[in-house]
């Protein structure tokens, strides 16, 4: 059976950013990580999202995808 390594982190500063970040090891050849960002008063939020899979020890796939509207 397989572990899975995840790690969270949050960060607040001062009452305006909050900063929530999650890494997980899936297996050796897959990760994955996803990122929530907000602002308190505000209705302001990103969130970002990828994985990188590896291939071989010199090739790797990577993926990822935003909210932002640019």
């Amino acid at each position: 059976m397989n572990k899975i390594l995840m790690e969270m982190t949050l960060f607040i500063l001062p009452f305006k950013n909050h900063y929530c970040f999650f890494f997980l090891q899936i297996n050796s050849n897959l990760e994955a990580a996803a990122q929530l960002n907000w602002a308190s008063g505000s209705s302001s939020t990103s969130f970002q999202v990828g994985c990188k899979y590896d291939i071989d020890k010199d090739t790797s796939i990577r993926v990822g995808e935003n909210n932002n509207k640019s």
